[in-house]
């Protein structure tokens, strides 16, 4: 007589029908660990779809495609008229399992991730009052960029499916080329840049190259959060630098750490508190640099969203010894999902390094994204979306100025900024922050606080208020809900 296989059924199957997870993978996930862990044994008989799926109140297709992903991979087998079993899985696995768990990573690499990034950075952003960095996509030419796309799919070719150079598309080399030295005041030409995927990579390369453990880097105090936390990452040593309306005091940075080895540095638009690295303080700096072999990284992230003035020419183009990496991004002027960042690299020695790294990191940048940008600034629509980012923003910001100046200035002082994405309001008087952060999140806001971007104390507390992002009347609501959030805490 045939040994016949017990029927069991499945009261340990949650189902979450408010979670993200589709109901049909968190039933395979279910089942499956259910398997491997041994509640499941083999050759138990499984309920027929038709009965989980009264059970668990779903509807029997996503039983069925729960089953058919489990019988893909193994799991399970099912037999004509007999229906669906348990396949037996490796002891040995199983004990495993049972003994050590999941595996975990232990190393001190590891261990300073915890430490140095931070959690919101990991996450999706929001786009809401007062998120900073994110440019107005409301304004973005969505019908320009669409077309030019069209046209690069539409002529796409065999010479565009394989690997490219590492360096990037040589044809956008060119036009970036073209518009720093125009706009920028930037000496380089295509064989000196090299794309990468946004300015965290940048950072990456430069810290892997340039950094040994141990050590010592400038940054600014309060500065640019993910550049600190690339370079700690890489065993570099902080040397916290402080700010003054101007930007970085190169005197203090270079009477208390004369043997850094590098300097990374927002001196066109300082990050985040604003101000321009003066002229004199450009040339010590660089005289600095020259004398005790300092690489200086220069971040020129937003400094084309310039409101008064000509935008101020960049630090490398007064380098005549090779000190200076220049690093630009298209994150802040188009908009950041695009990830295409470029380095201007100081000679052909250090290029060829760099692009030997880019390679080994991730091969090259992707390319279609790549030659649509091409198009968009060699046809001439860069410039025209730079003229009116800067217009709208510009307006945006003085709305938010006359709104905290109606609304706020008993509680923050703030100055108008020349340039840039966010605006940095210091508390007129002692603050609960974390309060403020929470009662603010309630509300719908994001609120970030200048702690983040301090190394120790915070000498100047206050908080960054974005506004590129948002409408005019999207900011005077902002502000007006953020005044019954500060009177709530008073």
């Amino acid at each position: 007589m045939s040994r016949s296989s017990r029927q069991i059924s499945l009261p340990f199957i949650r189902i979450d029908r408010r979670g993200a997870r589709p109901v049909y993978e968190q039933l395979y996930e279910g089942m499956r660990e259910a398997i491997l862990n041994g509640r499941l044994q083999p050759n138990d008989r499984l309920p027929a779809t038709r009965l989980i799926a009264e059970e668990l109140g779903v509807s029997r297709n996503i039983v069925v495609i729960a089953f058919e992903q489990l019988l893909m991979e193994g799991y399970i087998r099912s037999r004509a008229g007999a229906g669906s079993f348990v396949e037996a899985v490796d002891a040995g696995f199983q004990s495993s399992r049972a003994a050590f768990g999941s595996q975990s990573l232990d190393s001190e690499m590891a261990d300073r991730l915890h430490r140095v990034v931070l959690h919101r950075n990991t996450l999706r952003e929001d786009t809401v009052p007062f998120q900073t960095s994110q440019p107005a996509f409301d304004a973005f030419p969505f019908a320009v960029w669409s077309k030019l796309a069209a046209k690069i799919y539409r002529y796409l070719d065999f010479q565009h499916l394989g690997y490219e150079d590492a360096a990037g598309h040589l044809p956008l080399r060119e036009a970036i080329a073209d518009h720093l030295r125009v706009n920028r005041g930037v000496q380089c030409d295509a064989n000196r840049i090299l794309i990468v995927n946004g300015t965290q990579q940048a950072l990456f390369l430069a810290a892997q190259l340039l950094l040994q453990p141990g050590d010592w880097f400038w940054i600014d105090d309060p500065g640019y959060v993910n550049a600190r936390s690339t370079f700690l990452l890489h065993g570099g040593v902080a040397c916290p630098i402080p700010v003054t309306a101007e930007g970085t005091d190169i005197d203090y940075a270079c009477q208390h750490y004369p043997t850094a080895r590098l300097a990374y540095l927002t001196p066109s638009h300082q990050h985040p508190a604003g101000g321009t690295l003066p002229l004199a303080q450009r040339l010590k700096l660089l005289t600095w640099a020259r004398d005790h072999r300092l690489w200086i990284i220069e971040d020129d992230y937003d400094s084309e969203l310039r409101y008064r003035g000509k935008p101020i020419p960049a630090l490398q183009g007064l380098d005549t010894h090779g000190n200076v990496i220049y690093i630009g991004t298209f994150s802040k002027v188009l908009f950041p999902a695009l990830r295409v960042a470029y380095m201007v690299l100081p000679d052909d020695a250090s290029f060829q390094s760099f692009r030997s790294l880019k390679a080994l990191n991730d091969r090259q940048s992707a390319l279609v994204d790549q030659l649509i940008l091409t198009d968009f600034i060699k046809e001439g629509y860069f410039h025209r979306h730079l003229r009116k980012m800067r217009s709208i923003y510009n307006a945006r910001l003085q709305c938010l100025l006359e709104e905290l100046e109606t609304h706020l200035s008993s509680y923050l002082s703030f100055t108008d900024p020349a340039a840039g994405m966010h605006l940095a309001a210091y508390f007129k008087r002692p603050v609960d922050e974390d309060r403020l952060l929470q009662l603010a999140a309630k509300k719908g806001l994001i609120l970030l606080s200048l702690r983040e971007y301090t190394i120790g104390v915070c000498r100047r507390p206050g908080i960054l208020l974005g506004y590129s992002s948002f409408s005019e009347d999207k900011i005077r609501q902002a502000v007006r809900t953020l005044k019954t959030v500060f009177k709530t805490i008073s």
